[in-house]
Protein backbone atom coordinates (compact mmCIF):
# COMPACT_ATOMS: atom_id res chain seq x y z
CA UNK A 1 0.00 0.00 0.00
CA UNK A 2 2.60 2.07 0.91
CA UNK A 3 4.69 1.89 -2.47
CA UNK A 4 0.88 2.52 -4.51
CA UNK A 5 1.24 5.88 -2.18
CA UNK A 6 4.94 6.77 -2.81
CA UNK A 7 4.34 6.05 -6.55
CA UNK A 8 1.33 8.35 -6.64
CA UNK A 9 3.39 11.15 -5.20
CA UNK A 10 5.77 10.38 -7.50
CA UNK A 11 3.54 10.90 -10.57
CA UNK A 12 1.90 13.73 -9.30
CA UNK A 13 5.26 15.89 -8.48
CA UNK A 14 6.86 14.42 -12.07
CA UNK A 15 3.47 16.13 -13.66
CA UNK A 16 4.12 19.39 -11.86
CA UNK A 17 7.66 19.87 -12.61
CA UNK A 18 6.60 18.82 -16.33
CA UNK A 19 3.85 21.39 -16.84
CA UNK A 20 5.66 24.21 -15.00
CA UNK A 21 8.89 23.35 -17.41
CA UNK A 22 6.44 23.24 -20.36
CA UNK A 23 5.02 26.92 -19.42
CA UNK A 24 8.65 27.84 -18.96
CA UNK A 25 9.46 26.85 -22.36
CA UNK A 26 6.34 28.68 -24.09
CA UNK A 27 6.98 31.52 -22.15
CA UNK A 28 10.63 31.69 -23.52
CA UNK A 29 9.56 31.25 -26.76
CA UNK A 30 7.05 34.06 -27.04
CA UNK A 31 9.94 36.05 -25.92
CA UNK A 32 12.07 35.43 -28.45
CA UNK A 33 9.60 36.05 -31.12
CA UNK A 34 8.44 39.40 -30.00
CA UNK A 35 12.27 39.99 -29.96
CA UNK A 36 12.83 38.28 -33.67
CA UNK A 37 9.62 39.99 -35.02
CA UNK A 38 10.39 43.14 -33.49
CA UNK A 39 11.46 45.33 -36.33
CA UNK A 40 15.06 46.54 -36.52
CA UNK A 41 16.24 49.44 -35.22
CA UNK A 42 19.07 51.58 -36.73
CA UNK A 43 20.44 54.20 -35.35
CA UNK A 44 20.07 56.40 -38.71
CA UNK A 45 16.51 55.44 -39.47
CA UNK A 46 14.39 58.66 -41.11
CA UNK A 47 11.60 59.63 -39.06
CA UNK A 48 8.27 58.91 -40.19
CA UNK A 49 7.17 61.07 -42.67
CA UNK A 50 4.09 63.88 -41.77
CA UNK A 51 0.57 63.48 -42.32
CA UNK A 52 -0.58 65.22 -45.03
CA UNK A 53 -2.63 68.32 -44.64
CA UNK A 54 -6.11 67.77 -44.43
CA UNK A 55 -7.90 70.30 -47.37
CA UNK A 56 -11.12 72.27 -46.33
CA UNK A 57 -12.84 74.51 -48.04
CA UNK A 58 -12.80 77.75 -45.55
CA UNK A 59 -12.10 80.79 -47.30
CA UNK A 60 -10.35 83.30 -45.20
CA UNK A 61 -11.59 86.91 -45.38
CA UNK A 62 -10.82 89.63 -47.41
CA UNK A 63 -7.17 91.56 -46.61
CA UNK A 64 -7.56 95.14 -46.04
CA UNK A 65 -6.01 97.74 -48.10
CA UNK A 66 -2.36 98.76 -46.88
CA UNK A 67 -1.69 101.35 -44.63
CA UNK A 68 -5.84 101.43 -43.43
CA UNK A 69 -5.81 101.12 -39.89
CA UNK A 70 -8.30 98.44 -38.77
CA UNK A 71 -10.41 99.34 -35.86
CA UNK A 72 -13.78 97.29 -34.65
CA UNK A 73 -15.52 100.69 -33.30
CA UNK A 74 -15.79 104.44 -34.26
CA UNK A 75 -12.79 106.17 -32.67
CA UNK A 76 -13.31 108.20 -29.87
CA UNK A 77 -13.03 111.50 -29.29
CA UNK A 78 -10.06 112.45 -26.77
CA UNK A 79 -11.42 113.12 -23.11
CA UNK A 80 -10.04 116.62 -21.46
CA UNK A 81 -7.74 115.58 -18.49
CA UNK A 82 -8.24 117.75 -15.32
CA UNK A 83 -5.60 119.81 -14.29
CA UNK A 84 -6.16 119.69 -10.77
CA UNK A 85 -3.75 116.48 -10.39
CA UNK A 86 -1.07 117.93 -12.74
CA UNK A 87 1.39 119.39 -9.70
CA UNK A 88 0.88 115.96 -8.10
CA UNK A 89 0.97 113.53 -10.89
CA UNK A 90 4.11 115.91 -12.29
CA UNK A 91 5.69 115.38 -8.56
CA UNK A 92 4.90 111.69 -8.63
CA UNK A 93 6.75 110.96 -11.96
CA UNK A 94 9.88 113.41 -10.83
CA UNK A 95 10.33 111.26 -7.87
CA UNK A 96 10.06 107.95 -10.00
CA UNK A 97 12.43 109.59 -12.77
CA UNK A 98 15.30 110.28 -10.23
CA UNK A 99 14.53 106.75 -8.71
CA UNK A 100 15.74 105.45 -11.93
CA UNK A 101 18.41 107.37 -12.23
CA UNK A 102 19.74 107.16 -9.09
CA UNK A 103 19.28 103.10 -9.69
CA UNK A 104 21.25 103.51 -12.54
CA UNK A 105 23.84 105.30 -11.29
CA UNK A 106 24.34 102.63 -8.11
CA UNK A 107 23.93 100.17 -10.72
CA UNK A 108 27.61 97.95 -11.08
CA UNK A 109 29.06 98.95 -14.58
CA UNK A 110 31.62 95.95 -15.09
Amino acid sequence: MEQIIIAILIMAVSGIIAAVKEKAAKRRQRDINAIVSAPARSRHAAPPAPAPPARTSITAPPLPEEGVRVTATAPQPPVAQESADTTDTAAHRERWRRAFIDSEILARKF
